[in-house]
Order: C-alpha cells, then sequence, then structure tokens
C-alpha cells in the first residue's frame, strides 16, 4: 500500500486486482492500540445496455444552472443491488482525462449525494430481473462539445457504501438546520468508526 497525506487525511492507494464476489476484509493494526476491520464483498460489474446526450441547454432556477440530459439503460440482477451514477466529461485529447459534473434526477428514488456529484439508489423499487432507464440531468457549465466527450458513470456499490453515502447527505442538510434529527454517518468498522466500502465501475461514452 501507498500512504500519501494531503489535506490531513491519509489515504491509501494500491494496484491490487479485485475479483467480483470475493469477499475482502481490511484489518488495521497499530502497536498500543485494538485492532480495527470492516469486510466488503466486491460487487458485480453494472452492464451498461444504452447511453445516450442530449443538449438541451435548460436553466434550472433553483439551482442556478444549465443543464443537459443524459439516459442511460442498466441491466437488472436478481437481488437487490445498490448503485452511483454520474455524469461526466472526458478531454477529446487524453484518453484517462474525466472528470465529474454536477448530477441530478427528478426521479424521488434517486437520491442525491454530498456535494452534489451524482446520485445513489437501491434497485429494490424495480421490478426484479427488468431492465431499467435512467434519466438525469447535468451541470453543462464545464461541457465543452468541442473538446469534450459527454460520458456516464455507473458503479454497483457495496450496500455499507450506499447507506454512509445516503447518512452523510442527511447529515449536510442537517448542518444548518436548528431543528433537525441528530444524524449519524454509517460506520461499519468493527472497533472503530469509519467506513470500508467497495464499488465495480462500468462507462460509456458519447462521441
Amino acid at each position: 500500500w501507498d500512504g500519501t497525506l494531503e489535506n490531513n487525511c491519509r489515504q491509501y492507494q494500491n494496484d491490487i486486482f479485485l475479483f467480483l464476489g470475493n469477499e475482502y476484509e481490511m484489518r488495521v493494526e497499530v502497536q498500543g492500540f485494538p485492532e480495527i476491520s470492516a469486510s466488503q464483498v466486491m460487487p458485480e460489474k453494472p452492464e451498461i445496455l444504452s447511453f445516450n446526450y442530449e443538449p438541451t441547454d435548460v436553466y434550472d432556477a433553483t439551482r442556478d444552472v444549465r443543464f443537459d440530459r443524459m439516459e442511460v439503460t442498466l441491466r437488472d440482477t436478481p437481488g437487490e443491488d445498490y448503485y452511483l451514477v454520474y455524469g461526466q466529461v472526458r478531454n477529446q485529447c487524453c484518453e484517462n482525462d474525466y472528470y465529474g459534473l454536477w448530477t441530478w434526477s427528478d426521479n424521488p428514488y434517486l437520491l442525491p449525494t454530498a456535494g452534489a456529484k451524482g446520485v445513489i439508489f437501491s434497485d429494490a423499487y424495480l421490478s426484479d430481473g427488468q431492465d431499467f432507464t435512467l434519466d438525469l440531468k447535468v451541470d453543462n457549465t464545464y461541457l465543452d462539445e468541442s473538446v469534450h466527450y459527454p460520458a456516464i458513470r455507473v458503479a454497483r456499490i457495496t450496500k455499507d457504501r450506499f447507506l454512509f453515502l445516503r447518512s452523510m447527505k442527511n447529515y449536510e442538510d442537517a448542518q444548518f438546520n436548528p431543528f433537525a434529527e441528530p444524524v449519524t454517518v454509517h460506520s461499519n468498522v468493527s472497533g472503530g468508526y469509519g467506513i470500508f466500502g467497495l464499488e465495480s465501475v462500468s462507462y460509456a461514452l458519447w462521441q
């Protein structure tokens, strides 16, 4: 593991290949402190059946931004799955130069995330095993079709990651609301506090 310190937060990166469906455990041992651990099963990779981009350039007065539309159709698998989805742009000159777009939806089952980066949802509200389509809106402030390709990023995430992202949004919303109930951010770390989550990602590019 390669540890780097940035903004007082230590981030670890590695080149370990994780196999779909396998369970992985994170264990931390520091002399003089109790051991902490968490485990997750690597989700199956989502299958994108189609992706469409429409440069509508409509003004949203509530968010004070202009938006375009993205539509993505996914193949559902049996059982309940959890997703994190957001629009992206990719520089035409640089194959790996992606960055995310503010993404939201009018579908009440697609929940916003803290920091407005994407939507999360459980597919429990859908008919099990049926393909489904998401209608999304993306802030087009930084989307210039002359130099960018619109793209979509779809991640199937673990339930703990979903619960963490949902609780972080609830925490964000409650911060400046004196009437809000206290919010506990979801944790799945045994012996400590934090989140260990996994995701499997698919991309589609509009060219």
